[in-house]
C-alpha cells in the first residue's frame, strides 16, 4: 500500500499538491499487474495550512516583540516564507 503527498509542476507553470493512496496487485510470480488508487488535489488545503501557520507565527512575533523595526523584519520574513519567494523585505518610502 502507499499513501503519499507530493507536489507537481504543471505544463502551464502552476504548482499543485496531490495526495495519493492506493494498493498494487501482483501475480503469482510477484510481477506487478495493476495499481488501484486515487489521487486528490489538496492544493487549497495546503495553502490554508500555510496561511494558518503564518498567522500563528505572526501572532507570536507581535506578542514577543516590542520594537517596530523587529516586528517589520520578522513579518517580512514570515510573509516571504509563506509566499515561497526568495526575497521579501520591508521599507519606508
Amino acid at each position: 500500500d502507499y499513501d503519499i503527498v507530493y507536489r507537481i509542476h504543471r505544463s502551464d507553470g502552476e504548482l499543485r499538491w496531490l495526495a495519493s493512496r492506493g494498493q498494487p496487485f501482483f501475480d503469482a510470480q510477484g510481477r506487478a499487474l495493476r495499481i488501484a488508487g486515487v489521487s486528490t488535489d489538496i492544493t487549497d488545503q495546503r495553502r490554508a495550512e500555510r496561511m494558518r501557520s503564518a498567522l500563528v507565527d505572526l501572532s507570536d512575533v507581535f506578542r514577543d516583540t516590542e520594537e517596530p523595526d523587529d516586528i517589520s523584519f520578522a513579518a517580512a520574513a514570515i510573509i516571504g516564507r509563506t509566499l515561497d519567494v526568495s526575497r521579501a523585505g520591508y521599507g519606508e518610502v
